[in-house]
């Protein structure tokens, strides 16, 4: 079964807000949400729907970011792919869909870039049927 055609795990709907903006820096923007106990924590592929209601696939991280946050303060992050544009302040849903990989911590940015760059590669190929 696809990526697509699953039931969501979960879905969250919410405000996008200003992060660290650090994704950005290294070419993997993210939309960030205030964080909800979702008991579910680690990076999945998810299905956003725009504001204008268009769907596209994600990278969703659920909890805390260890490479670049010490503190272990959890948050939702998801890097829309194929997506460019300025969605703060705007109303997303996020399905969460499938769970690709547990968080762990990389030494820099670079190793979570390379780390992201291969989730990214499955999500699309579990849900090549996407558009």
């Amino acid at each position: 079964m696809s990526t697509t055609q699953c039931s969501p795990l979960h879905k969250i709907t919410g405000i996008v807000i200003h992060g660290n903006q650090l994704g950005r820096t290294v070419g993997m923007p993210t939309a960030n949400f205030y964080y909800q106990d979702l008991d579910l924590e680690g990076v999945f592929a998810s299905r956003v729907v725009l504001p204008n209601g268009e769907t596209k696939l994600g990278i969703t991280n659920i909890g805390a970011k260890p490479s670049v946050d010490d503190s272990g303060r959890k948050n939702i992050e998801t890097h829309i792919l194929d997506f460019e544009g300025d969605l703060y302040g705007q109303i997303l849903e996020i399905e969460i869909l499938d769970k690709i990989r547990d968080i762990k911590k990389f030494n820099n940015l670079e190793e979570v870039k390379a780390q992201v760059d291969k989730d990214i590669k499955k999500i699309k190929f579990l849900g090549a049927d996407q558009q």
